[in-house]
């Protein structure tokens, strides 16, 4: 997991640091005491890698509130609304399975620069699993990394062809 950029913003610094991880903790209350489980994790439309397993179940978990808990004197609270990307990402939530089919397939090569010279990290075979208004999520053998924008697509309509101008912009970086 990549370490989320520096923003004083609690509700972007959540977002970033939510699509970088795999795992989280769920608590619930039995009989009127905490009980946690760890799950695993992953920002919607990247559930989908996890759906073949017969044992395994997906929950949508619709967040009310969240409590950031940052390192000392960053602790926050954190609304459902706030924590939700505010522009509208449907075009290119709509796109993404097509956007992840055609880095996969024809940019491989960008890919791998991205995880190599922008993230630094080791292995063949990285793989794009997920794309958002704010950046990339690779994978690699079981290993996930995260890969920021330089800044948020911020368009009035998160189109496919701002989040490809994205990658482009990510490439060029990367081959420096």
């Amino acid at each position: 997991m990549s370490e989320p950029r520096t923003t004083r913003d609690p509700a972007v610094f959540g977002r970033l640091l939510a699509r970088g991880c795999t795992r989280a903790a769920l608590a619930t209350s039995l009989n009127g005491a905490p009980y946690a489980s760890l799950v695993l994790f992953t920002v919607d439309p990247a559930s989908a890698v996890y759906a073949g397993f017969r044992d395994f179940r997906l929950f949508r978990v619709v967040v009310e509130r969240g409590h950031l808990v940052a390192g000392f004197g960053r602790i926050e609270w954190i609304n459902g609304v706030d924590f939700l990307f505010e522009l509208d990402a449907s075009a290119l939530a709509a796109a993404e399975f097509e956007i992840l089919r055609h880095m996969n397939e024809d940019h491989s090569d960008a890919i791998a620069h991205y995880a190599r010279g922008l993230l630094g990290r080791s292995g063949t075979g990285w793989r794009m699993t997920g794309i958002d208004p704010e950046g990339i999520d690779l994978r690699c053998d079981g290993e996930t990394a995260r890969l920021d924008f330089a800044a948020p697509i911020r368009t009035p309509i998160l189109t496919p062809d701002a989040a490809l101008a994205a990658l482009v912009q990510l490439a060029d970086a990367a081959r420096q």
